[in-house]
């Protein structure tokens, strides 16, 4: 991402227009056809929050570690997290109360995890009861 410092105000010749937002003069495109130069203006882009990917946090009273994962995780994230889980083993939980959006290799990932043991903490609804329904798929699945 790149980043231009904010500028109070572009002169825009030949027009009455003013700048939007925090902008910076990136050229000046010039049309065949026409007399009159169109500057170009580039915003900058803030990141907003629901960009935002995984977060992880990591508390340990000495015999549970607790994760606390925020932000959105996908699938490319497992195997950091994994590597994680694997440094703090035996005894974990995840607390889950700012994750925002999940995948469902992360919620085979959870389902899987506690199964194991690890403890689903500030679980929102919508990931437990996802990983109640891959539950209940995996064990029709199996039965026939």
């Amino acid at each position: 991402m790149i980043w231009f410092p904010p500028c109070p105000k572009i002169a825009f010749r030949n027009t009455k227009r003013s700048p939007i937002g925090n902008c910076q003069q990136a050229g000046t495109l010039r049309k065949t056809n026409s007399r009159f130069r169109k500057r170009l203006a580039v915003a900058r882009r803030l990141p907003s929050p629901a960009a935002m990917t995984l977060k992880i946090e990591i508390a340990s009273d000495g015999e549970t570690a607790t994760f606390r994962l925020s932000g959105r995780i996908d699938e490319d994230q497992l195997v950091e997290l994994q590597a994680e889980v694997q440094r703090y083993r035996p005894r974990l939980a995840f607390d889950l109360a700012e994750t925002t959006l999940v995948d469902l290799a992360v919620v085979r990932f959870l389902a899987a995890h506690e199964g194991h043991g690890v403890e689903l903490l500030r679980c929102p609804r919508y990931i437990r009861e996802w990983i109640a329904r891959e539950r209940s798929q995996g064990t029709q699945a199996e039965e026939p």
